[in-house]
């Protein structure tokens, strides 16, 4: 229990957290209620039967704890869902579960939306290029056969990677993520100007 206080303790001081609940947390509040509302109390109890009488009236339902309390949730509220602030606080999570890891407890990302999010920034930010060179090669080999020349492809080629470099400025200057939603559409902008430069290409 200590050691989920401390791991709280450290994400909420990450910059971009908003707040936290843990189940220590609960025990906390419930032990200062049970000696007069007093913040002194607000303290994990060190005798494990002051520590049941903190603890049980913490439900499953609450997401805090399974059955056997074999799994105890940190749920973590952010201040927004930029791919900066996830980033962040999944880097803060790692730190902290590298120091911090042992046989008696592990500490693991979970679910949740900014979970999922972080989860798909990372596979994003795997493969956004290699789906830009796919896209790139399957053009390049599309314009040669057929034009069966390299000067029409070059044509349609090079003022594509000027349009896609245009468009992560663009998103940089408005501020806005590289994610699923956003990274089609910098791939569609690429299908809509192969369009355009064949339409308009030399020969």
């Amino acid at each position: 229990m200590a050691k989920i206080d401390d791991f709280a303790w450290e994400m909420t001081n990450v910059r971009g957290v908003q707040s936290t609940i843990s189940m220590p947390q609960a025990a906390k509040i419930v032990n200062a209620g049970w000696n007069e509302g007093n913040l002194k109390w607000r303290v994990l109890p060190r005798n494990e039967q002051l520590l049941v009488q903190a603890t049980q009236g913490v439900d499953t339902a609450t997401g805090l704890l399974n059955r056997d309390c074999s799994v105890m949730p940190v749920i973590i509220f952010t201040e927004d869902h930029k791919a900066e602030t996830i980033s962040r606080i999944v880097d803060a999570v790692k730190a902290f579960t590298v120091a911090n890891d042992s046989e008696r407890h592990r500490f693991r990302l979970a679910t949740g939306n900014v979970g999922v999010m972080a989860a798909t920034n990372e596979l994003v930010k795997a493969q956004e290029f290699q789906i830009l060179l796919w896209v790139y090669a399957a053009i390049i080999v599309l314009c040669l056969g057929l034009f069966r020349s390299w000067r029409p492809a070059a044509c349609i080629i090079i003022p594509l990677i000027f349009v896609s470099i245009w468009c992560y400025a663009l998103m940089v200057f408005l501020d806005i993520g590289l994610k699923v939603s956003t990274l089609p559409v910098a791939a569609l902008g690429v299908g809509i100007g192969v369009d355009y430069g064949i339409i308009f290409s030399p020969g």
